[in-house]
């Protein structure tokens, strides 16, 4: 039987298979350890490689990760090592397809591992390669040799692989994949606009030809990437340790209270399925004076509403909602236009956030606020009954700022 037999056991290839890099894992019964060939499926000879027992052929997809593939196989290897058989594994990272740790095969050489890693990627830099590679007596010494190999001539086929070896591809030098950032509301040419290194924000919208006379600039909205996923894993782990807490709060009481039970339930509801935006706060000047401008990074996002005179009151009151600004109301004025709080708020640490995002306080001494149009009224939950939840503070901004902002878009 025959690799290419096996092939056709298996009903022929699936569409997407990479015909360059297979791998054919071999048992050797006399020295107990496993081997391993690499296999060129567009070869001939390859495909007549004869089988024998317990053999296995890895068949990888050209658009697919390997990693999952091989675990189970490197944990094998890594198990097998010992004094007298070693570690056949080597790793390759930097601007490869897929970097990762692969089983080091028979006559493996650098370009058999950059073809197992899916190839070289659009950036990767085609002058030199760096190699780490691990020497050791077997007795009292070991250390890595850090070598650079020029890419000249035939190098990465002629370069003979070793037991943990670690390749490096580098990148061109100011590689930058396309960037974009998007801007929405009231332009006059609004878009996604790719951006250049070191683009501010006051640079872009000079380029998009400024606002309408509608704008609004005071509510605008900037949101940028990595801060959403940072506020979504704070969502994630105030909702994980509310959960927690229920079933403490069983095991500990056997059932709690009817009050804690309504906390339990409505910070659980505001917490399911909400998405965080990302929100940071700019000034009016961040986005049409260039000095001192705000840097952009891939995915930011600004809004710049039509200006309206409306307040939204959130959190825990019994209707949400947004209400018509009337200069000269006050804070309970809005709240119980929102039907007044409801039985979990914490009412004496409702906060205001300005239609920029600015949060302010409106409780102490020395606060001085008046309500403006785009404001937002937040009434928070009362946390007591769950003091272990010392995120909600956090959490509730977070989703406060995702409320008025996702209801913002809506209206676009």
């Amino acid at each position: 039987m025959t690799v290419n037999d096996l092939i056709k056991a298996s009903y022929d290839f699936k569409e997407f298979t990479d015909f360059n890099y297979a791998l054919l894992k071999r048992q050797n019964f006399i020295e107990n350890k496993i081997e391993f060939e690499v296999v060129n499926l567009k070869e001939q000879s390859d495909l007549t490689i004869l089988l024998t027992p317990k053999d296995k052929l890895y068949v990888f997809s050209l658009n697919e990760p390997r990693a999952a593939l091989l675990a189970d196989l490197i944990e094998e290897i890594k198990t097998q090592t010992s004094k007298t058989v070693s570690q056949d594994l080597v790793s390759v990272q930097g601007q490869v397809r897929f970097h990762s740790t692969y089983p080091l095969s028979k006559y493996m050489t650098a370009a058999d591992l950059v073809s197992a890693a899916g190839g070289y990627t659009e950036s990767s830099y085609l002058i030199d390669f760096n190699v780490a590679r691990f020497n050791t007596n077997g007795i009292d010494t070991s250390e890595f040799d850090l070598q650079t190999i020029p890419l000249k001539g035939d190098a990465l086929e002629s370069f003979a692989l070793q037991a943990k070896d670690s390749l490096f591809i580098k990148g061109i030098p100011d590689w930058v994949e396309a960037e974009t950032v998007e801007l929405m509301g009231e332009f006059k040419f609004l878009s996604k606009y790719t951006i250049r290194k070191g683009e501010t924000l006051a640079e872009l919208v000079q380029r998009a030809g400024g606002f309408t006379e509608y704008a609004e600039l005071n509510a605008s909205v900037f949101t940028r990437e990595y801060l959403r996923e940072k506020e979504q894993k704070i969502l994630e782990e105030a909702q994980q340790k509310l959960k927690q807490q229920m079933v403490m709060s069983r095991y500990n009481a056997g059932e709690y209270s009817t009050g804690s039970a309504d906390s339990f339930e409505q910070l659980l509801n505001s917490l399911e399925g909400a998405q965080a935006v990302g929100r940071m706060v700019v000034t009016t000047e961040q986005i049409t004076v260039k000095e001192g401008s705000l840097e952009l990074r891939d995915g930011d996002q600004l809004i710049v509403p039509r200006k309206s005179f409306e307040v939204s009151v959130l959190g825990q009151v019994y209707q949400p909602t947004t209400l018509p600004w009337i200069k000269g109301d006050g804070i309970d004025d809005y709240i119980d236009g929102a039907g007044g709080i409801n039985q979990i708020a914490e009412d004496d640490d409702t906060y205001l956030i300005k239609a920029n995002g600015r949060v302010v306080a409106i409780s102490g001494w020395f606060t001085s606020f008046e309500i403006q149009p785009g404001d937002s009224i937040m009434v928070p939950a009362d946390v007591s009954p769950i003091p272990t939840l010392t995120l909600w503070q956090a959490v509730t901004t977070i989703l406060a700022q995702s409320a008025t902002t996702l209801a913002l878009i809506a209206t676009l």
